[in-house]
């Protein structure tokens, strides 16, 4: 029993001499003398100037902020403290093209794509937005009535304004004409081979 009241004896004077310690340590650091020790200094900010961390005096003054216009997307800003101030401007568009995306005319940002004509088949040559004339009508008449299966529109007309061949008409005419070589051929061969005998 002797022995434990010891060990209880010596315990609450280890914590005692711990907890003095502590103490001690804590009330050091809190009657920190700026007159003494010199001043503990937080650097300026923006709206601070220099100011002591333990007795609270300044010296000098603030830094003011250090304003970056606004851009499109972003309002004036502080790039020390990123304060900000207003609002951001927003995109300029320009009006774009068929041929052209819109452009901020502020940032030079692209949106999207320049949309291309808009024809209203493959035969149209102006487009309907801006009026220009694109490219050469692609005609297609695969039945050979002489009019485009696509727009209707006649596709070819003599001088005096009969109507011309069709496609069919001419692939006919080309493949006859091919057929009458070929005879002609045929037979001039046969002649000279028979001369030759």
């Amino acid at each position: 029993m002797k022995r434990r009241f010891i060990k209880v004896i010596l315990f609450m004077a280890i914590m005692c001499v711990l907890c003095l310690h502590v103490s001690i340590i804590a009330y050091a650091e809190q009657s920190r003398d700026c007159a003494i020790d010199g001043h503990d200094w937080r650097s300026a900010t923006c709206t601070e100037p220099d100011t002591c961390k333990e007795c609270g005096e300044t010296k000098g003054e603030a830094l003011g902020h250090s304003w970056e216009n606004p851009s499109c997307t972003m309002p004036k800003h502080c790039v020390r403290c990123d304060e900000t101030e207003g609002q951001a401007l927003g995109h300029a568009w320009s009006q774009g093209s068929c041929v052209t995306p819109k452009v901020c005319g502020i940032c030079s940002k692209i949106d999207g794509k320049a949309p291309g004509h808009t024809l209203d088949n493959k035969c149209d040559t102006v487009c309907n937005v801006c009026q220009k004339t694109v490219g050469v009508p692609a005609h297609e008449d695969r039945n050979g009535d002489g009019e485009c299966d696509v727009c209707n529109a006649k596709l070819s007309t003599g001088e005096n304004g009969d109507e011309g061949l069709g496609v069919g008409a001419i692939v006919g005419i080309v493949l006859g004409s091919i057929s009458i070589l070929a005879i002609i051929a045929a037979v001039a061969f046969a002649a000279i081979k028979s001369k030759k005998k």
